[in-house]
């Protein structure tokens, strides 16, 4: 009949004068699986070595959506006749940036409102199909307590300009045949059921591409506008776009207030950093300067660290952040953040296992609040954690006593077992006194200009005696400012 869009198009157009029931519609919630058809028998022959060479190129192809495939077979067939010998890193990287670059030109979905909205949500995770029991850990409302369980928030669904200005489908899971009576739209059966036209998006193993290209890589970065050429941060984003708008029921158990909302901007700001030296992962230095960099108030750059003296300011590298420091913490200097999954999803174990060919694929976790922290990223080749995030947006300012409590919190939690926190705060306050001999602690604030931020040591251990580090980022309100 049409595409998803269309179908949605055919919505306004059930009022008539003809009042009595009728069939106005069926809906085919999917389209087959993509056939891979070639013109010559040259083109198949290069296709057969390709997925020799690369057996994962196949799994992609057939895990997505035809149109996404169509341009990551072109681009990979490309690569591979001009450098047969060309690493698979590289091919991914090129084939997924053809088809972000298709999608942006063609579809222009980070050029609106709405269509920024949606990559939001896509990047969220919280409305897949096929996936009913997932859910994503959600803090709890109330900011000035500590310790309450997490609450969830299951599947919601989308209106249709998730459809229209995105990559979400038709949410119905079945061939449903749609009748109008009274100029209502809606499922025959015992008792009438209202039909609307709701969407998801797909999950990671129905569309592939979604997920490795479209949601940000090495040369679109999750919210890169191509068309007019401009890098939004992250926060910019939050504070600009509301995605509640766009939702057609959620759960109503789940908290509302902001400190989830900035729980999941920490998360997409961890998500888009990661991928931006492409499915290879990123090295810390860089990728914490780019993480930095996703909470300037209007547009994405790398953060130059400033440290604060009395008279002057020098810079600051990240690797001299960490120097000094055990093998745990200094080792992060030379390890690389994988290219991350969205929050609390999984890569298909045959995209896991081109980390042997060296690509660099790992998860995104939000975990329960009993786990005292918020946000952390998985390296599944090393330790539970690399490295973990807390989140406290507050209206009054982080104070010493919250410190000591996300470091009394980390310790029973993780029985010890966490080497560097990143603690985000709108603002916090100064104090002097510090009790922890062996955990260093640095603050980092806005600075006056875009590009940079002002460090200052609150406590740096002597050498010998440096076993972790905690990390104060304060980021200020995220509303427009």
């Amino acid at each position: 009949m049409g595409t998803d869009t269309k179908i949605t198009n055919l919505v306004n157009h059930a009022q008539s004068s003809y009042t009595k029931g009728h069939r106005w519609m069926s809906v085919v919630p999917r389209f087959p699986r993509f056939q891979l058809n070639f013109f010559t028998s040259g083109e198949e022959e290069i296709w057969g070595e390709i997925i020799q060479n690369y057996p994962v190129v196949k799994a992609i192809v057939l895990h997505s959506r035809g149109r996404f495939s169509r341009y990551f077979v072109d681009e990979v067939m490309k690569q591979f006749q001009g450098d047969s010998d060309i690493e698979l890193c590289e091919l991914l990287d090129a084939a997924c940036a053809r088809v972000s670059a298709e999608t942006h030109f063609g579809k222009k979905f980070l050029n609106s409102r709405e269509g920024m909205c949606n990559q939001l949500m896509a990047i969220s995770y919280t409305n897949v199909m096929d996936d009913v029991d997932m859910s994503v850990a959600i803090s709890c409302a109330n900011s000035s307590s500590v310790g309450e369980p997490a609450q969830k928030k299951h599947r919601v669904h989308l209106k249709p300009p998730g459809m229209h200005k995105h990559f979400a489908n038709l949410a119905d899971e079945k061939v449903t045949d749609v009748k109008v009576l009274n100029a209502s739209l809606g499922i025959d059966g015992p008792d009438w059921e209202k039909w609307q036209s709701m969407c998801s998006f797909a999950s990671i193993e129905d569309d592939l591409l979604l997920y490795l290209a479209i949601l940000g890589g090495k040369t679109y970065p999750s919210y890169y506008d191509r068309i007019i050429g401009k890098y939004y941060s992250t926060k910019n984003v939050f504070s600009t776009t509301h995605p509640n708008e766009y939702v057609v029921n959620e759960n109503t158990n789940a908290p509302t207030l902001d400190f989830k909302r900035y729980e999941n901007m920490v998360a997409h700001a961890m998500f888009s950093s990661s991928r931006r030296n492409g499915v290879r992962g990123i090295y810390f230095p860089e990728f914490f300067q780019s993480f930095l960099g996703e909470f300037q108030v209007s547009s994405w750059s790398k953060v130059a660290l400033l440290l604060e003296r009395e008279s002057s300011h020098r810079l600051l590298e990240p690797i001299d952040i960490l120097e000094g420091y055990c093998d745990d913490v200094g080792a992060l200097s030379v390890r690389r953040v994988p290219f991350l999954a969205p929050p609390n999803s999984k890569w298909p174990p045959y995209i896991l296992a081109t980390n042997e060919d060296n690509c660099k694929f790992g998860h995104l976790v939000r975990p329960p609040n009993k786990e005292r922290c918020d946000v952390f990223a998985v390296d599944l080749e090393k330790e539970k954690a690399m490295f973990v995030c807390e989140c406290k947006y507050w209206d009054d300012t982080v104070n010493y006593c919250t410190i000591k409590n996300i470091i009394a919190g980390l310790n029973v939690e993780w029985h010890g077992r966490w080497n560097v926190v990143i603690v985000f705060c709108t603002d916090v306050t100064r104090f002097q006194q510090w009790e922890f001999n062996s955990i260093g602690c640095l603050k980092i604030k806005r600075g006056g200009t875009q590009g940079a931020m002002i460090a200052s040591w609150i406590s740096q251990p002597k050498q010998e005696e440096r076993k972790k580090l905690m990390i104060i980022v304060e980021t200020g309100m995220i509303t427009a400012e």
